[in-house]
């Protein structure tokens, strides 16, 4: 007689951190392989917030054991879907396999003579019960998602089924062994090439703003439409590590002399205490520029860590 394994897609709030360490562990390990990236302060982070039991999102559970979460953020009328994963399972798909539906229910049901479901289907049918919630949350009009860790493309059917837009974004590596030059700086004589200060801040939103101004970028996260929304971003990106710690010594603005006012950025984090997978490790989160002297936008391409973005309508 067949016996049957059960998967309960339960909220999330009602788990502590403790019991998803398993699950952010093995995820720890995919940041490492595939981004160069230490999970660590990241999934600290995420853990304070399941010890409150105010994350919203939801966790499948099979066997008493927690093996997937996806969880959202809200910032006012806006929804962003932060993270989603599931633990590699026995059930591989092989290359070439067609991908199965995610189930729709709040409970899946497998019987021993089958396949038991893989980590794929797990992560979108943990979509799939988020964009309910979401899609059906009177408050909200937006929704955006960077889903840092997956392969470009790995759940973007499923996204543009729930009537989203999806935007392809690379994370590009460029290994430095053998690649040191010194650096040469050639700059018009009213420009002028310095490290990053405090008191860039303000200023830098105000050029982020302007740079990102009618790009792709700006579809993917509106924060870059208003220069407050650009501030708010770059004083996350200064204060709180995520991808990595902001690293100051290695950031640089290019400023008019005259009027000292910005007309470019390249910021830089990981450090050899940071997030990066190791002291020699680093990421470019954004590098922006205006077009001198006219008014003019010109927009530089960075190293995004965004594998997959999307929004709905």
């Amino acid at each position: 007689m067949a016996t049957t394994a059960s998967i309960e897609i339960l909220d999330l709030r009602h788990f502590a951190a403790p019991v998803l360490r398993q699950v952010l562990e093995a995820e720890g390990e995919l940041w490492k392989q595939r981004l160069h990236w230490d999970y660590r302060t990241s999934a600290r982070l995420l853990m304070q917030y399941l010890d409150s039991h105010m994350l919203p999102g939801y966790a499948a559970v099979e066997n008493g054991q927690v093996t997937g979460y996806v969880f959202c953020v809200y910032e006012e009328t806006k929804a962003v879907i932060g993270d989603v994963f599931a633990l590699p399972g026995p059930a591989v798909l092989t290359v070439g396999s067609p991908l199965p539906e995610p189930f729709a229910a709040g409970e899946m049901s497998v019987s021993a003579r089958e396949a038991p479901p893989s980590a794929h289907q797990i992560e979108e049918t943990l979509l799939t019960h988020l964009f309910e919630t979401l899609l059906n949350s009177p408050q909200l009009d937006r929704i955006e998602s960077q889903l840092l860790l997956h392969p470009s493309g790995t759940h973007a059917c499923l996204f543009r089924q729930a009537g989203f837009q999806v935007y392809r974004r690379l994370f590009m590596v460029q290994p430095l062994q053998g690649h040191f030059n010194l650096p040469r700086v050639e700059l018009p004589g009213d420009l002028e090439l310095r490290p990053w200060r405090d008191e860039d801040l303000s200023p830098a939103g105000r050029l982020i703003s302007d740079a990102y101004r009618d790009h792709p970028d700006s579809e993917i996260n509106d924060q870059y439409r208003s220069v407050h929304g650009s501030q708010r971003f770059l004083h996350n990106i200064v204060r709180y590590a995520g991808c990595g710690t902001f690293s100051p010594q290695v950031s640089h603005v290019v400023a008019e002399r005259r009027s000292r006012d910005l007309v470019a950025l390249c910021w830089a984090r990981g450090s050899p205490r940071s997030a990066a997978t190791s002291p020699r490790s680093a990421f470019i989160p954004a590098t922006a520029a205006v077009a001198w002297p006219a008014c003019c936008s010109l927009w530089l391409p960075s190293t995004s860590c965004a594998r997959e973005s999307a929004k709905s309508p």
